[in-house]
């Protein structure tokens, strides 16, 4: 029976018949080596860890003699002393030893060890281990114009600030207003997190991806897209409500209409490209957004949720004419974004209503256009939305005047964010896409090559990693050329505590509430972590915050539900805990989504952690953020940790 690397017991099956007769049978079957090996390492590790790998071998029924044990790092894992031994092991003694282990850079890796012994024994037996960061990825971008006649320079300076080997730098040059395109699919395929709003976001893009990358010639640009969409189809129906609706975290948050809208964009976006959508699912939510704009809406927020399901439910070829035309003649002065106002529109158009649909792009492209609504009820930012009405425009074939004005505007505003939200990124996409063929050719040379002339964008990726590296780009023609520089990686340097928008604080205590010092816990030590804060923000109703707390390696998240019922509410002296809307328990860290408002702006909340692997440590700092509006976060400061050995 051929198994996998495996130590311990197998039950086996046999069934047996006859033409008159049928029986079965079981027993227990033990699967493991003469001589038991067992190499112990963290869950990861992460740049500046010192841990320990410890080696356990058992002679259960092996010859007496000497065995030679070796042991090695490879790829991103290093062992960094000598492991090679050789160990005398008479049948049932046992041998152990401990070795310094660390990472060597940010990636995956694996630790290798072969054993070898009398009578020809030999097994060679392998462990996964990954060395992850201990700060997220940031991003950084530079939007600008090359005039005629000038040159940029790319050098190493661009990623100084940044751990090596982490560092990518794109370059986007367009023969018209551009934003981050490679930048931008980079991001969302490296966003972690998947409520109902970002698996959509991650995988609405990837519908166009083909053309995007073709148009932009994007370098290294080979997702397997279907599967992508196919799994976020998957898993969006599985968050679906029984009634048809989506919430922002699932089955059991509450309904949210305007989101519910955005997956049925995608939805019907998706089948129209020939991918495998949920007949019951798609027929569900489009029957809710059906009756939901049947109801008269009370509010800025309910019109722009109607405004987006008519939009939908046109896409899904579910709407009703007479209704977007009575909403829009009704509501279109009133709806409180130009976002709305395009979807109204776009939805006219795909009825054929050209007159009505020219009518409100028309006032959603309009100077006295409503900015966007500051309310976690859209998910919105001006950013979003004016990008958003550029591609609905472009996506509904109704010309929008000054639109290059319009253009040039949206890539002055990308260029002012420090930071983009889901949302932002992926109108920001289907915009690209919309302007992807608009514009003449412009005329550039890159180092030495000859110029080139191209009426469509290019991207490409410098090589820039030492001293010597540099790019340069020259603008050979009579206009100007848009460039945007997108440069990410982890920062070198620990970022410091930071309040924006929040303030944050994390204490570890031990199990009977007193302080806990990181720097002198022994292995099997419980520490709990408790994280308070309070969303600081004035102008707006409500943020939907993300709480992301990388743990150390060397400990690991103990499921409180596993650990014989002994759980966070067992623990008297915490404070009053914040009910979560989401929560996760990863093998590196503790997610909790957050709801907050004006009125109940604070939150507290806890987990536990065990002392596993004796070693040194760094401590991440705890990370809040206002999903939507990316700027409002907080941080707080990194640390270490010190396991001893029990």
């Amino acid at each position: 029976v051929a198994v996998p690397d495996f130590q311990g017991r197998l039950r086996l099956m046999a069934v047996a018949w006859s033409a008159s007769a049928v029986g079965a049978g079981e027993g227990a079957m033990t699967v493991r080596d003469p001589v038991a090996s067992l190499v112990a390492t963290p869950r990861f590790l992460a740049p500046g860890d010192a841990a320990q790998a410890t080696v356990s071998l058992d002679n259960v029924d092996g010859a007496a003699g000497e065995y030679v044990l070796r042991l090695r790092g490879e790829g991103a894992v290093r062992i960094d002393a000598p492991a090679e031994v050789k160990v005398a092991l008479e049948p049932g003694k046992r041998f152990e030893q401990a070795y310094p282990l660390s990472g060597s850079r940010i990636g995956d890796g694996r630790v290798l060890m072969s054993l070898s012994g009398p009578q020809g024994f030999a097994v060679d037996r392998e462990w996964d281990l990954s060395v992850r960061p201990t700060q997220p990825y940031e991003a950084r971008r530079i939007v600008g114009r090359i005039e005629p006649g000038q040159s940029l320079a790319l050098g190493v300076d661009l990623i100084a600030d940044i751990l090596p080997g982490t560092a990518e730098v794109f370059l986007n040059l367009s023969p018209r207003p551009s934003w981050d395109v490679a930048g931008l699919i980079r991001d969302l395929d490296r966003y972690p997190y998947g409520c109902v709003e970002q698996t959509t976001s991650v995988a609405m893009p990837l519908l166009y991806l083909g053309d995007v990358a073709r148009e932009w010639q994007l370098a290294g640009a080979r997702v397997d897209a279907k599967s992508r969409i196919d799994a976020a189809l998957r898993r969006l129906a599985d968050m679906q409500q029984s009634d048809g609706s989506f919430g922002l975290w699932g089955a059991f948050d509450t309904s949210d209409p305007w989101l519910t809208a955005y997956v049925v964009d995608f939805f019907a976006r998706a089948r129209d490209q020939g991918h495998l959508v949920s007949d019951p699912a798609l027929k569900n939510a489009v029957d809710y957004l059906a009756a939901y704009v049947r109801r008269n809406p009370s509010g800025s927020g309910e019109l722009a949720a109607h405004a987006y399901a008519y939009y939908a439910l046109a896409r899904a070829r579910a709407g009703d004419i007479g209704g977007v035309r009575y909403f829009s003649d009704v509501n279109l002065a009133r709806l409180p974004t130009a976002l709305a106002q395009a979807q109204v529109g776009a939805a006219l158009a795909l009825y054929g209503d050209g007159p009505r649909a020219a009518t409100a792009f028309a006032a959603a492209t309009a100077a006295s256009s409503p900015v966007a609504l500051v309310s976690s009820q859209n998910y919105g930012s001006e950013l979003r939305d004016r990008a958003g009405v550029l591609a609905l425009a472009a996506e509904a074939g109704v010309p929008i005047q000054r639109a290059a004005a319009f253009a040039e505007d949206i890539a002055q505003r990308f260029q002012r964010r420090r930071y983009t939200s889901t949302q932002e990124k992926v109108w920001l996409l289907l915009a690209a896409h919309a302007l992807a063929r608009s514009g003449g050719p412009m005329t550039v040379a890159i180092d030495a090559e000859p110029a080139r002339v191209s009426n469509r964008a290019l991207s490409l990726k410098p090589k820039i990693e030492g001293d010597g590296d540099r790019m340069t780009v020259a603008n050979r023609g009579e206009d100007p050329v848009w460039r945007s520089i997108s440069v990410s990686g982890v920062p070198r340097d620990q970022r410091p505590a930071e309040n924006h928008g929040f303030v944050l604080e994390r204490k570890f205590h031990l199990a009977d509430g007193k302080p806990a010092d990181l720097a002198k816990v022994r292995q099997n030590d419980l520490v709990v972590v408790v994280i308070s804060g309070e969303w600081a923000e004035t102008e707006a109703e409500g943020a939907n915050a993300l709480l992301v707390d990388l743990i150390p390696a060397g400990f690991e998240l103990e499921n409180a539900r596993l650990a014989g019922g002994r759980g966070t509410k067992d623990f008297a002296w915490l404070p009053e805990l914040t009910e979560a809307t989401h929560t996760e328990l990863r093998d590196d860290r503790f997610v909790a989504g957050l709801t907050l408002t004006k009125g109940d702006a604070a939150f507290t909340q806890a987990y536990l952690m065990r002392a596993v692997t004796p070693g040194r440590y760094v401590v991440p700092g705890s990370f809040v953020e206002d999903m939507y509006r990316p700027e409002r976060f907080a941080r707080t400061a990194a640390g270490t940790a010190t396991i001893g050995r029990r």
